[in-house]
């Protein structure tokens, strides 16, 4: 699960891998697209990503960072 949020914790996008709607999972890599969950394009600015996924071990590990978006 990807979720994007912007300051004060303000969630924007929240997408499972492999869906559609633009998160992907491939090995290491997840690819959000710029957009709201709603299908808006994100503004400009510092998001906060937090990705939660499981191992092949069933070990639940989450992952914590930022990304600035411009266009």
């Amino acid at each position: 699960m990807l979720v994007v949020s912007r300051e004060f914790g303000n969630e924007i996008a929240s997408l499972p891998f492999g869906s559609a709607q633009g998160a992907l999972a491939m090995t290491e890599l997840v690819i959000w697209d710029g957009r709201t969950t709603a299908g808006a394009a994100a503004l400009e600015g510092t998001y906060f990503y937090v990705i939660t996924y499981t191992t092949l071990d069933d070990e639940v590990k989450t992952e914590k960072g930022s990304v600035t978006l411009l266009r």
